[in-house]
C-alpha cells in the first residue's frame, strides 16, 4: 500500500489591511488533499473566517488578539486553479498557502490522529502522532506569530516556511511505515511567540487501482488484484460508468463487454468450456459459441439472460431479443 506524498505548494501570500484572504492553488490532481492555512497578525479580537464553497474548516482559532490561526481542507475534484479567496470579518494582516498531498484515502475523512496545540513561547512544539495501521504520513501544520525561519527536528522533510507581516506558515511531513507515535516536534524562536500548530496523519488509499481516468479523475480502466475470486479489470466511459469486466481467477471467468451506459451486451465463461461472445453496442443482440463439451454458459441481453449447457462438441447457439434461441 503507498504512503501518501506531499505533491506541492501554491505561492506563499501576503494579505494586508484587508477582508480578502487570496491565496493560489498548488499543482494537484483529482482526489489530492488540500489544506489550505492562514494566520492573522494585527489585534482583532474575535475576528471569523468565511471560506469559499468546497472548503471545510478543521481549525479557527484565536490565541490572543493578535494571533488568529485558521485551516481549512478539501479533496480536489481536479480542476482547480489560479487564486481562491476567503473572506474575514475584520480587515486584517497575514500570511496564507495552499499545500496539496496525494495518494491519501479518497472517501470520508482522509487522516488520524489529529491534536492541535497552542500557546506563547520560544519553543512551539507540534504534537506527537499516533498511527493505528502501516502507511501514514505525519503532517504538521505549524502557524506561528513571527516572521523568523526555524529549522524541522528529527526525520520531518520540511515543505513550506515563508511568512511576512510578523506571521509565517510552515508544512512539514514525515513517512510513518508503522503502527507507532510519531514523536513531537519543536522549533525554537529567540522571542515568546503566539502560535498554533495542528498534527495528523493521512491515510493511504485503500483501493489502489491501475487505471486511467478521464480529467476529473473518473476511474475509466482499474485493475484489483487480490486472488482467485477477486482479480477484475474494469473499462468504462468517461463517467467511469462500467463498460466491460473481466475476473480473472476462479472457475467461473465471465468476460462482458457492455456500451457506455454500462449495460452488459455479452458475457463468455472462460473456464474448461472455451467460449466467446458478442453483442451490438445496446446490448439488443448477443451470440455464444462453445468449441467443446464443458459446463454451462450464460449471456445477458439488456435484461434478459439466456442459459446454455453444453453437452457435445462444436454447438453453436445464437439468439436475439425477439427470436427464441436456436440451437446448431
Amino acid at each position: 500500500m503507498a504512503v501518501p506524498a506531499f505533491r506541492a505548494a501554491g505561492t506563499t501570500a501576503l494579505f494586508t489591511a484587508t477582508n480578502t484572504v487570496r491565496a493560489q492553488y498548488p499543482t494537484l490532481a483529482a482526489d489530492d488533499i488540500l489544506f489550505w492555512i492562514a494566520i492573522s497578525s494585527s489585534s482583532a479580537a474575535g475576528m471569523t473566517i468565511t471560506w469559499p464553497s468546497g472548503w471545510t474548516s478543521i481549525l479557527d482559532g484565536e490565541n490572543t488578539d493578535d494571533c488568529h490561526c485558521y485551516v481549512a481542507w478539501r479533496r480536489s475534484d481536479g480542476t482547480e486553479t489560479g487564486n481562491v479567496d476567503a473572506i474575514l470579518s475584520t480587515s486584517n494582516s497575514g500570511v496564507t498557502t495552499i499545500v496539496s498531498f496525494s495518494g491519501a484515502k479518497r472517501t470520508g475523512t482522509p487522516w488520524e490522529g489529529y491534536s492541535l496545540n497552542f500557546g506563547t513561547s520560544t519553543a512551539v512544539v507540534s504534537n506527537a502522532i499516533t498511527t493505528t495501521d502501516n502507511d501514514r504520513l505525519g503532517v504538521h501544520l505549524v502557524l506561528p506569530r513571527s516572521n523568523v525561519a526555524t529549522a524541522p527536528t528529527g526525520s520531518w522533510a520540511e515543505h513550506v516556511d515563508s511568512g511576512g507581516n510578523v506571521a509565517r506558515n510552515i508544512v512539514e511531513s514525515i513517512t510513518i511505515a508503522t503502527a507507532s507515535t510519531e514523536a513531537s516536534t519543536t522549533r525554537t524562536f529567540g522571542t515568546s511567540r503566539d502560535f498554533f500548530t495542528l498534527a495528523l496523519a493521512l491515510l493511504p488509499d485503500l483501493v489502489e487501482p491501475q487505471g486511467e481516468g478521464d480529467a476529473e479523475g473518473e476511474v475509466a480502466t482499474a485493475t484489483l488484484l487480490e486472488g482467485l475470486t477477486g482479480d477484475v479489470l474494469a473499462e468504462g466511459d468517461a463517467e467511469g460508468e462500467v463498460a466491460s469486466t473481466t475476473l480473472i481467477g476462479g472457475l467461473v471467468e465471465p468476460w462482458g463487454n457492455g456500451d457506455a451506459e454500462g449495460e452488459v451486451a455479452s458475457v463468455a465463461l472462460l473456464s474448461p468450456v472455451a467460449a466467446d461472445a458478442a453483442g451490438d453496442s445496446e446490448g439488443e443482440v448477443a451470440s455464444v459459441s462453445a468449441s467443446y463439451a464443458g459446463p454451462r454458459m450464460a449471456t445477458m441481453i439488456g435484461e434478459q439472460a439466456l442459459l446454455v449447457r453444453i453437452g457435445t462438441p462444436a454447438r453453436n447457439v445464437t439468439m436475439s431479443s425477439i427470436s427464441p434461441p436456436v440451437i446448431q
